[in-house]
């Protein structure tokens, strides 16, 4: 499985908890205020997609990154966080 223990589900993925505390961790060992655009690099089967949408989004209102974006989703998934963020009237 993708989780393996619960002692994990907040260490990996792409919930809310672990995208917003990674990034302010990143951005604390990299002695950084924001960066330009964060990486959502797997897909995660187990997050909802409005969850991750509004997740990255958050980060951007928070001023923590500009951007953010995907490298290993497919063109569906893609399509599908557009679409979630076109019906929120958030950034995709």
């Amino acid at each position: 499985g993708y989780v393996k223990s619960r002692k994990s589900v907040n260490r990996i993925g792409l919930s809310r908890k672990h995208i917003i505390e990674g990034t302010k961790a990143s951005l604390r060992r990299m002695k950084l205020k924001y960066v330009d655009l964060v990486f959502c690099h797997r897909y995660d089967p187990l997050c909802n997609m409005e969850e991750v949408v509004r997740s990255f989004n958050t980060l951007i209102d928070m001023g923590l990154c500009f951007y953010w974006g995907t490298s290993e989703w497919t063109a569906q998934q893609i399509q599908e966080a557009k679409g979630v963020a076109e019906r929120l009237g958030l950034v995709g």
